[in-house]
């Protein structure tokens, strides 16, 4: 028996922000690839139980994140205080911006 098959009545625990570094179907997984295929990212499910708010994220997460950092008091700072922390792993757990008072 594989680690995919299981018998009848096994519980089973769907660990999707795990499965993604699995190096068995996803290749250099600890890597952020651009060049993924989109099916392979579980955080929003897959087949029949996709996320209908998956395509919605995709474009507003992106869109608020450039909205706030178009702000005329809000700026990057300089590296290493205003790089993206990444601690080790493939996403972003911190990016520290400036913020000054609203003119």
């Amino acid at each position: 028996m594989t680690y995919l098959e299981r018998s009848a009545g096994s519980i089973v625990f769907a660990c999707t922000a795990s499965a993604m570094f699995d190096e068995h179907y996803f290749p250099d997984g600890n890597s952020f690839r651009i060049d993924r295929l989109d099916p392979t990212g579980l955080h929003f499910g897959f087949g029949h139980h996709t996320c209908l708010e998956r395509r919605v994220a995709g474009v507003v997460i992106p869109e608020v994140v450039r909205r706030v950092l178009l702000r005329p008091e809000v700026s990057l700072l300089p590296p290493p205080d205003g790089s993206i922390d990444f601690q080790g792993g493939p996403f972003p757990e911190r990016f520290t911006i400036s913020l000054s008072a609203s003119t």
